[in-house]
């Protein structure tokens, strides 16, 4: 199981946890490792299609940790939009896909979500919000 996978398990079950009055560290726990688990989820992905081949595993795992955040949010910013950056269009040149687009816009709530969850303290988390 990739990592990714492993922290989207672990936020599920942090949403679930406490069942009558879940505690507020809790709640905020499950949003920002749901980030996370996406973040890993997006670098693993786009690890193994820049570099394919089990034994390129070291390799695969240095070019992950290369990715940064707030690139990645400003790409897909751009992607969300239907067009590709200037420095990625001529490596990409088919259009961005309505996913692809989805789950950039997605990405980009999800990171703002993990924001508030991890230091807007007047903000006030339930299991609906």
């Amino acid at each position: 199981m990739k990592f990714g996978d492993d922290l989207l398990a672990q936020s599920k079950l942090l949403a679930r946890y406490e069942v009558r009055r879940p505690r507020q560290a809790t709640l905020r726990r499950a949003v920002s490792t749901a980030y996370y688990a996406v973040f890993h989820l997006l670098t693993e992905e786009s690890a193994r299609f820049l570099i394919a081949g089990d034994a390129k595993r070291a390799l695969r795992q240095q070019v992950q940790r290369a990715f940064d955040h707030g690139a990645m949010r400003q790409y897909c910013r751009t992607f969300s939009g239907g067009s590709l950056p200037a420095a990625v269009a001529p490596l990409l040149p088919v259009p961005v896909s309505p996913e692809l687009r989805l789950v950039a816009q997605h990405f980009v709530l999800l990171q703002d979500a993990r924001h508030i969850a991890d230091y807007d303290v007047a903000v006030s988390y339930s299991r609906l919000r």
